[in-house]
């Protein structure tokens, strides 16, 4: 009898302290992301509540896409962090380091960005026009006909073949945009750059034009 009288007064005893042990633990957060704006830093930061809890404490962070972890966050250590823009979906999470044994030091926010509509690179070719595979205009003309709603970007840069003038008119006279209708639906600029290079892209409705 005093055997089981024993046995249940441990067991009270041990319930008080978990319990007890469970109420003075800190709660631990992961706020931010939010909508930054591209190539701008996406911070985060660390709440624990009480904030009185949080003296003494240090902070490991760990911020992943689906392709790893990304490096170069800047903060590691402390209550605030920027990570470095993506468009991929990421996930902010920090080990919260000095808490009592047995509270719960792991906290999480993950974010998801939508990028919208971006161009597509379609073909980037070096030398004189003339001599580009007749391939690479079909191609060109395929996908700026499959996309109704798109445009096709073409960024010219000179060099050793020839003056962007003259490939651009070469230009327009093998993709011969205007005999299949397209014309309305193409803009050719001329690029700083002395690549000797032509870009083609298609530019949904709604993106941005590459930089050139």
């Amino acid at each position: 009898m005093r055997r089981s009288i024993f046995l249940l007064f441990a067991l009270v005893t041990l319930v008080s302290l978990v319990s007890g042990q469970s109420n003075d633990c800190p709660k631990v957060y992961v706020v931010g992301g939010g909508f930054p704006a591209p190539g701008e830093p996406i911070p985060y930061r660390v709440i624990i509540e009480p904030a009185e809890k949080a003296v003494g404490l240090s902070y490991l962070w760990k911020v992943v896409t689906r392709d790893g972890e990304l490096g170069m966050v800047r903060g590691q250590g402390t209550t605030q962090i920027e990570a470095p823009f993506t468009y991929d979906n990421l996930t902010a999470m920090v080990k919260v380091i000095g808490l009592p044994d047995g509270c719960p030091n792991e906290a999480s926010e993950a974010m998801s960005i939508d990028r919208g509509p971006v161009a597509t690179n379609l073909n980037e070719s070096r030398g004189n026009v003339s001599k580009f595979p007749e391939s690479i205009f079909d191609s060109v003309r395929l996908q700026i006909a499959q996309n109704p709603t798109a445009l096709l970007f073409i960024s010219v840069s000179t060099g050793k073949s020839g003056s962007a003038r003259s490939k651009i008119s070469l230009l327009n006279r093998r993709l011969a945009l205007k005999a299949n209708g397209l014309d309305g639906r193409t803009k050719i600029v001329t690029s700083n750059r002395k690549d000797d290079k032509i870009t083609f892209w298609l530019v949904p409705a709604g993106a941005d034009f590459p930089s050139y």
